[in-house]
């Protein structure tokens, strides 16, 4: 600290005491605290949170069901194997090695890693 900032220092140290009242005055008085609430109260509230709490999981549960499933439109049915209505473009298909993936396969026979 420099001189010139102690000095300032010690100025407004002594103005501010000046200007403090020796003897401070007594606390106001304080009304008497309002008496605690009844404990049904305080139970009747986390009732009222956790019915909130289960409506709110209930109705997510529900909106995701009826998203999950969808709109049924006239050309794309709900239920059964694709249709002509639907361009029926996985009839026909199979789980068969076809082209060049059958090749890899027979590759990986004739030499196993090991």
């Amino acid at each position: 600290m420099t001189p010139k900032n102690h000095d300032l220092d010690q100025t407004l140290s002594t103005f501010f005491r000046g200007h403090m009242p020796a003897a401070w005055p007594p606390a106001p008085a304080t009304p008497l605290a309002e008496p605690a609430r009844p404990a049904t109260a305080i139970a009747d509230a986390g009732d009222r949170s956790r019915w909130a709490l289960a409506l709110s999981i209930a109705g997510l549960l529900g909106l995701g069901l009826t998203l999950s499933a969808g709109r049924p439109t006239a050309d794309r049915p709900t239920r059964g194997t694709p249709s002509a209505a639907t361009g029926g473009f996985l009839q026909g298909s199979t789980a068969e090695q076809k082209g060049p993936l059958k090749e890899v396969g027979k590759a990986r026979n004739e030499n196993p890693m090991r």
